[in-house]
């Protein structure tokens, strides 16, 4: 069997159908159409999260609470051991 369909399969079966058209253009199938799919199914749904999480980071900064702001980046909750490469030397 042919390895475009050993992929697709695979696609398929994985449930990674956005992958499909990327497969097809790599073997030259309708490369027009394939690039439209790409656009539809990966470059919009990117473009969608990105805008979505500058607008969150924005709107984040102006979240005022009882408590004062909230954090935009999470901080270490636990600070690293300075001498935990000591615990597992063998004496």
């Amino acid at each position: 069997m042919n390895l475009k369909y050993k992929l697709l399969k695979a696609v398929d079966i994985a449930g990674l159908n956005f992958l499909r058209p990327i497969i097809l253009l790599c073997y030259k199938e309708e490369p027009e159409e394939q690039l439209k799919k790409i656009g539809q199914q990966v470059l919009i749904p990117l473009l969608a999260i990105t805008v979505f999480m500058t607008i969150w980071y924005v709107m984040s900064e102006e979240i005022q609470t009882k408590s004062g702001n909230c954090p935009i980046l999470p901080k270490p909750s636990v600070l690293p051991v300075p001498s935990a490469h000591l615990l597992n030397v063998r004496t």
